[in-house]
C-alpha cells in the first residue's frame, strides 16, 4: 500500500510496471510529503516508510524481499488534481450523451438541489449542463449545502453520475440555486440531465400514467408532455389542471423524468396557493431526518439522547406564500406534543403536531452479536437497525473494508463506505445501518467514524475447504493450508482449491482484491476475507502475502521425481513417476508407515493420519530407486 493524508482518491499500484501513481487535493505542498508504505512480508523499502520526501518529480522507491537479494524499483508520481466544473464533466456533443470524462476521478462541487436515500444532485450555476446526480451513501446533505468532494465519473444506464466518494467538505449552508425556466418540449434534451427546471403553466394531460407518475404538457403538440415522477415528493393532480411544477431532470427506464422535491414546487398556474404544508423541519440536535405526514398533519423526530427538549430551536419552512405561527427559529418546550399553525396564501390553515422524541443511550453492538443468527436465511437479527460497532479492519477495496473483533465464527463483517479509507491494522469504531444486501450482511451509512489505533493484527482461522461455504465464516479472515488447486481458470478471474476430500469441497478463490496465476495440481496455503456474491461463497487473498504455493521438492536418486507439497499435514503429490513403482515410507525408527504401487505418472497419497514429524520416502521402480525426506505438520 501507498498512503499519504493529503490523497484526493486511493493510490493506483501497478504491479506489472512497478508503478504508483497518487493524486492529491489542490494546493497540497508536493515538495514535503510523509508517505506510509507497506511492502511484502519480511521486505525492506527505501527510502522509508514515513519519511519525508520531494514528489516534485517520480521518486524510485526500491523494494528488497525477504531472501536479501531480489529487488524491485517503484516509481511513485504524486499530482495535483484541479477542480473540474460539473459543466465541462456534463457538456459532450457525443449523440451517445456519455461524459467526456467517464471513469476518471474528479474534484468537483456545487450546491445540492434535490437529495434522496443514498443520492443526491450538485449543482453549478443555472441552465444547460449545470446539473449533475451523485450516488453517495455515506454523506447525507442538505439541500442548499455547497460542497466539494471527489469522485469517478460514470455513466449508469445514459445516466451521467459521481459515484465513488471521497474528499467530502461542505463549504456554507443555505444556498440557493434558481430553476431554469423551460418548456416541456425541452425537457428530453441531455442538456437538461439533473439540471434544477421549472415548468410554467403545464396542463396535467393524464393524471395517472402509472407508477406514480403524471404527464404535464406548456408545448404544441402532444410529443412535448413531459413525465411527472413520485420519486421525491407525491402529488395527485387533476387532469386538465394547469400548474407550475418545479424539480430536477432525471433519466431512468430510457424516460425523461422531472421530479419535485416538495409541496412547494407543485403550485396550480395563476391562483393564490392553498398549500399550508411544513416542508422541512430540523434541529441542530436531531439524529436523522424529520417524518413528515401531509395527511395526518403531524411531525415526527429525534434528537441525540441528552438533548435539553425543552428549549430546542426549530428551522422550518412551509409551502410558498405561506406564513407559520409560532415562527421558525424561535425556541419552544418540546418535552410534550407542540402545535403550529400553518396559513396558506389564500387564507387556508393547517394545524401541524410536532412531536420530538430523545433517543436512548447508546450501546455498543459487537460484531459476533450482529453476525450470529440461527435463522435458515442468515439475515443478522439487526437488520435495518443502526448500531454502534468497531474492529479491526482486514481488507480494503475502494468503497468498502472488511473488519473483525476476535477470530473464529461470526467475528467478520463487510462495511460499505464511501467517505473513509481505513488501512489493514486500523481499529475503527463507528456507527451504521446494518442491512442484507443480496444476503450478505453488510453495514453502511457510517457515522461517527473513529481510529482507534493502527498497526493491530488479525490472525486467520484455519478451516477446510468444505467449511469455507458455512455463512458463520461470511467476512471472516481464514486460511486455507495444503489445498490443491483443482481449476486454474475457473472463469471471471476466478480457481478453485480443495483440501478436504469430496469435490463438493472445491471453494472459488476471488481476484477482487488480488490476482494470481495458480498451476492447477500444485498445492498452496491460501490466506483471504470469505465473501458472498452472485450466489457464491468465495475466498479473497487480499496481496501476495497471501497466497503462498507449497515446497516442492525433487527425489534424490531419480532424475525428474518431484514431491510436493512439503511440509504437507494431509497428502503428498509425486510426479513423473514410473507406472509400478514402489513408494514406501519410513518413520525415523525406520518403521515402514506408509507402502503403495503406482498406478500412474502421478501419485497422491494421504498421509494426513501420520504423526507430526520427520519421515524418510523412497521410491524402487525398475529403472532405479531414488529418497527423501518428508516433514508432516
Amino acid at each position: 500500500g501507498f498512503e499519504l493524508t493529503e490523497q484526493a482518491a486511493p493510490a493506483v499500484i501497478n504491479s506489472a510496471n512497478a508503478t504508483v501513481d497518487v493524486s492529491v487535493m489542490p494546493g497540497t505542498d508536493v515538495t514535503n510529503l510523509i508517505p506510509t508504505v507497506t511492502v511484502s512480508t519480511g521486505a525492506t523499502v527505501v527510502p522509508a516508510s514515513g519519511v519525508a520526501q520531494d514528489f516534485t518529480t517520480p521518486v524510485t522507491y526500491t523494494v528488497t524481499a525477504e531472501d536479501g537479494s531480489t529487488e524491485k524499483a517503484w516509481t511513485v508520481t504524486v499530482s495535483s488534481v484541479s477542480m473540474v466544473d460539473i459543466y465541462d464533466i456534463q457538456y459532450t456533443a457525443d449523440a451517445s450523451g456519455d461524459s467526456p470524462y467517464i471513469t476518471q476521478t474528479v474534484l468537483t462541487g456545487g450546491i445540492v438541489t434535490a437529495t434522496k436515500t443514498g443520492a443526491y444532485w450538485v449543482q453549478s450555476g443555472t441552465g444547460p449542463w449545470s446539473g449533475a446526480y451523485v450516488y453517495d451513501a455515506a454523506n447525507t446533505p442538505n439541500i442548499g449545502d455547497s460542497i466539494t468532494f471527489t469522485c469517478e465519473v460514470t455513466e449508469y444506464y445514459d445516466l451521467t453520475e459521481l459515484t465513488n466518494v471521497s474528499g467530502y467538505t461542505v463549504v456554507s449552508t443555505g444556498n440557493t440555486v434558481p430553476a431554469t425556466v423551460i418548456g416541456t418540449g425541452d425537457a428530453s434534451a441531455e442538456m437538461y440531465e439533473s439540471v434544477l427546471v421549472k415548468f410554467e403553466t403545464a396542463e396535467c394531460v393524464d393524471a395517472n400514467v402509472g407508477y406514480g407518475m403524471w404527464n404535464i404538457n406548456n408545448g404544441a403538440t402532444l410529443a412535448d408532455t413531459v413525465y411527472v415522477d413520485d420519486d421525491l415528493y407525491a402529488y395527485t393532480p387533476t387532469q386538465g389542471t394547469n400548474y407550475d411544477v418545479t424539480g430536477v431532470m432525471y433519466y431512468s427506464y430510457s424516460e425523461w423524468k422531472a421530479l419535485p422535491r416538495n409541496a412547494n414546487d407543485v403550485i396550480e398556474s395563476g391562483s393564490a396557493g392553498s398549500q399550508a404544508e411544513i416542508v422541512t423541519f430540523t434541529f441542530a440536535e436531531q439524529t436523522g431526518p424529520a417524518t413528515i405526514t401531509s395527511a395526518g398533519g403531524t411531525v415526527a423526530i429525534e434528537v441525540a439522547n441528552g438533548t435539553d427538549v425543552t428549549n430546542l430551536t426549530p428551522t422550518i419552512t412551509v409551502s410558498t406564500g405561506a406564513t407559520i405561527d409560532p415562527a421558525s427559529g424561535v425556541a419552544q418546550d418540546f418535552s410534550s406534543a407542540f402545535t403550529y399553525t400553518v396559513t396558506a396564501q389564500d387564507a387556508t390553515t393547517k394545524v401541524w403536531t410536532v412531536t420530538v422524541t430523545e433517543a436512548s443511550a447508546s450501546g455498543y453492538t459487537s460484531i459476533y452479536d450482529i453476525q450470529y443468527t440461527a435463522d435458515a436465511s442468515g439475515d443478522s437479527p439487526y437488520a435495518t437497525q443502526t448500531v454502534e460497532t468497531g474492529g479491526i479492519v482486514t481488507g480494503v477495496k475502494s468503497g468498502a473494508y472488511w473488519m473483525q473483533s476476535g477470530t473464529g465464527p461470526w467475528t467478520g463483517i463487510y462495511v460499505f463506505d464511501m467517505n473513509n479509507t481505513p488501512s489493514v491494522g486500523d481499529s475503527v469504531t463507528f456507527s451504521a445501518e446494518v442491512s442484507e444486501y443480496y444476503n450478505l450482511t453488510e453495514l453502511s451509512y457510517v457515522t461517527n467514524y473513529n481510529v482507534v489505533s493502527s498497526g493491530n493484527v488479525v490472525p486467520e482461522t484455519v478451516i477446510g475447504t468444505g467449511d469455507g461455504g458455512q455463512e458463520m465464516y461470511e467476512s471472516v479472515l481464514v486460511k486455507f493450508e495444503s489445498a490443491e488447486c483443482v481449476n486454474a481458470n475457473a472463469g471471471y478471474g476466478m480457481w478453485t482449491i480443495n483440501n478436504g476430500t469430496p469435490t463438493t469441497d472445491d471453494l472459488y478463490v476471488d481476484d477482487d482484491l488480488y490476482a494470481y496465476t495458480p498451476t492447477q495440481g500444485t498445492s498452496y496455503d491460501v490466506t483471504g476475507i470469505m465473501y458472498y456474491n452472485f450466489s457464491e461463497w468465495k475466498v479473497i487473498p487480499r496481496d501476495v502475502n497471501d497466497v503462498t504455493v507449497l515446497g516442492i521438492n525433487e527425489i534424490n536418486g531419480t532424475s525428474g521425481i518431484s514431491m510436493y507439497p512439503n511440509p504437507t499435514d494431509s497428502y503428498i503429490v509425486l510426479e513423473n513417476m514410473n507406472e509400478g513403482s514402489v513408494i514406501t515410507i519410513t518413520d525415523v525408527t525406520g518403521k515402514t508407515v506408509i507402502s503403495e504401487e503406482s498406478s500412474s505418472v502421478i501419485s497422491k497419497i494421504d498421509v494426513s493420519s501420520l504423526e507430526s514429524g520427520v519421515y524418510f520416502i523412497s521410491v524402487v521402480s525398475s529403472e532405479g530407486n531414488a529418497s527423501g525426506s518428508l516433514i508432516k505438520k
